[in-house]
């Protein structure tokens, strides 16, 4: 989860808590978190960003799904930065001491506030300032992060967001992993057969906020001939 994790071997014991008993490099000392929601709920995939006193970077990871971030660092003073998105960020500071435990208990996030919404009417996607991604996984291991660089679409704006709707069309041989043979691979037959189907078309009628200015479509997506 982290650069650096707890429990290497030849270090300090740390001392008190759930920790005890677990080791940690020497001049080590851990920092932990749990990050939660206004109502008391784990946020998975927080961002977590631990700098020094100068503003250096030292490590960042995400919290697991129990919203829990850990860590070992070299003792010192650190500026802690917790973001997800639709939340407000939270910035604070702690001081680690070498093999010792630093809990720094639950870090609470607050929703953001909404920003303005478009007004009601027809809207058109601008391929300049947006991106289709996508993410899938790879033998059940790694994570393949990937885009499609041709794609068209609109967004009818309701009166209430909630009933907004989108269509996109996107050209299915546009797919885009940073890799060409995998990109050939995956508009073969075996996968996405660009040359039978040769666009996606994604339509939604379902908008919900996610706090702040992130909002969640969901919708079904098609391969067309």
């Amino acid at each position: 989860m982290f650069d650096r994790l707890f429990g290497k071997r030849g270090g300090n014991a740390a001392r008190g808590g759930p920790l005890a008993g677990l080791t940690v490099p020497s001049s080590a000392g851990v920092l932990s978190c749990r990050v939660l929601d206004p109502v008391h709920e784990p946020v998975r995939q927080a961002e977590f960003v631990v700098s020094d006193t100068a503003g250096r970077k030292v490590l960042a990871g995400e919290t697991d799904p129990y919203g829990t971030a850990l860590a070992t660092v070299p003792a010192g003073e650190y500026r802690l930065a917790v973001t997800a998105e639709g939340y407000t960020p939270h910035h604070g500071t702690a001081l680690v001491t070498e093999g010792v435990h630093t809990g720094l208990g639950d870090v609470m996030l607050q929703v953001a506030p909404q920003p303005p919404l478009p007004g009601p009417g027809d809207w058109e996607i601008d391929p300049a300032h947006s991106q289709i991604g996508f993410t899938a996984r790879h033998i059940g291991l790694a994570r393949i992060h990937g885009r499609f660089n041709g794609f068209a679409g609109a967004v009818r704006i309701a009166d209430r967001m909630e009933r907004s709707a989108m269509h996109v069309v996107i050209d299915a041989a546009s797919i885009d992993t940073g890799v060409r043979m995998r990109d050939d691979h995956l508009r073969s037959g075996d996968f996405l057969d660009v040359g039978k189907y040769p666009t996606l078309e994604f339509y939604s009628e379902r908008f919900t906020h996610r706090g702040g200015s992130r909002w969640a479509v969901t919708g079904a997506l098609t391969s067309t001939g």
